[in-house]
């Protein structure tokens, strides 16, 4: 991405190789983004299981 990102500053054309790498690590990143709130949800619903089991045996 970082040599296709020069070569279209310095105006200069640049291969579907070129392209076609940087489209690889733009659809890494979409999958890490993916994997990254997946387990900021998975950890959300694990607190709010554990803060709900620890209020009800306050309450209890």
């Amino acid at each position: 991405m970082v040599w296709h990102g020069m070569l279209t500053v310095l105006g200069q054309e640049s291969s579907a190789m070129i392209a076609g790498i940087a489209g690889l690590g733009h659809i890494a990143l979409s999958v890490g983004m993916v994997l990254l709130f997946l387990s900021l949800r998975k950890a959300i619903v694990a607190d709010k299981a554990v803060t709900t089991s620890t209020a009800r045996s306050i309450d209890g």
